[in-house]
């Protein structure tokens, strides 16, 4: 590269692009193909219950939970089990008013009265999600129910029981509790889009003017006092670099940053495994930023350009969302993106050195 005065991140699931809606079309030899088929289950009817089976014929999203549950999704001794691609369950239920709830990125519901010594039908559609794959739970005849059977495997059974006497449990609260503290480390990467951060004055021997990225690592304690809202604290470092067409990447900054803020949630969504949630978060942040040495060792290579010793220091702003997967035993997994406004300012001359930049990331946490 050369100097003008001298010669010189939406996270998308992969299960969301193989995702296409696939429910299955009537074919007037349903029947026929039928004739003979034995249900699985039926040495397991118990007399005076609905017996209920749920297929998922679909081969999209292989890897996806659909976990089925009666009455709350957030209750763990309310679920019949679960099924990945083209697999089936069944299971015995009270008769009565009950809500079928399959749960994958979103929740299917199916609320209708069970009678006694009936048999049920229903087919779980896979759908486009933006994290994961979203579906839908419809009700089938008994033709098109069994046909799905048969052409499916077992799921993942952990009940063959679901007795529900207390209606009051479709209101009931959630077990998995979205308070309490986070630890959580990401990796970041972004680049520029404004300020002087981003004018390094540097273009290749082609005159492409160098553009400039950022890439680094954080840290982040968080505590959600309410399930909606909670408390960031968090600090790390970006190394930016300043690279052009053709042309070997040059270390251009150093940067250390540390930020304050806010976690707001607007959406919880309770899954087989935890939860789901979307969060808004932003506050500020006040950045310690440096230019590395390789820059300026080349910029006054050839001009006599001065360079303050100091390092440039600021308060700023960001802002960005974040999606969260939170399983069960802690474990939790963030995609995320931030904009930022960065304003440092040398102490001497009071020249500034602000920019603003787009960050993406992919954190890994626990939750306690």
């Amino acid at each position: 590269m050369k100097s003008k005065t001298a010669a010189h991140a939406i996270p998308f699931s992969l299960a969301t692009l193989l995702l296409l809606n696939c429910a299955p079309v009537q074919r007037p030899d349903m029947g026929k193909e039928i004739e003979g088929y034995a249900l699985p289950g039926n040495a397991e009817r118990k007399s005076g219950m609905a017996m209920v089976y749920v297929a998922r014929p679909s081969s999209q999203g292989p890897w996806i939970r659909f976990n089925v549950f009666a009455e709350n999704a957030g209750i763990d001794s309310l679920e019949a089990g679960y099924t990945l691609a083209r697999q089936h369950l069944w299971f015995n239920i009270n008769p009565g008013r009950h809500r079928l709830l399959t749960v994958a990125e979103n929740t299917g519901e199916v609320d209708m009265d069970f009678k006694a010594d009936s048999t049920y039908f229903f087919r779980q559609d896979v759908t486009p999600g933006f994290f994961m794959a979203r579906n839908r739970l419809e009700e089938t005849d008994s033709i098109e129910g069994t046909w799905n059977v048969m052409r499916t495997r077992p799921g993942t059974r952990l009940r063959t029981e679901m007795v529900v006497t207390d209606t009051t449990l479709r209101y009931a609260k959630p077990e998995r509790n979205a308070t309490g503290f986070e630890l959580l480390a990401d990796f970041r990467t972004g680049g520029m889009t404004g300020g002087p951060q981003r004018q390094s004055g540097l273009v290749s021997d082609n005159g492409d003017k160098a553009s400039i990225g950022k890439t680094g690592f954080g840290i982040a304690m968080r505590f959600f006092f309410l399930e909606q809202l909670g408390l960031s604290a968090e600090t790390g470092a970006l190394f930016g670099s300043a690279s052009a067409k053709d042309t070997k990447a040059m270390s251009y900054m150093n940067e250390w940053s540390s930020n304050l803020g806010l976690i707001v949630v607007p959406y919880t969504q309770p899954t087989g495994f935890g939860f789901l949630r979307y969060a808004l978060s932003g506050g500020m942040n006040y950045t310690r930023l440096a230019l590395a040495d390789e820059y300026i060792d080349f910029v006054t290579s050839t001009n006599p350009v001065f360079f303050y010793p100091e390092p440039a220091t600021g308060f700023g702003w960001y802002l960005g969302p974040e999606f969260d997967l939170v399983q069960k035993r802690g474990l939790l997994i963030q995609i995320g993106a931030r904009f930022l406004q960065e304003n440092p300012q040398y102490p001497r001359g009071t020249k500034a050195f602000a920019g603003s930049e787009i960050l993406g990331s992919l954190g890994l946490g626990y939750k306690f």
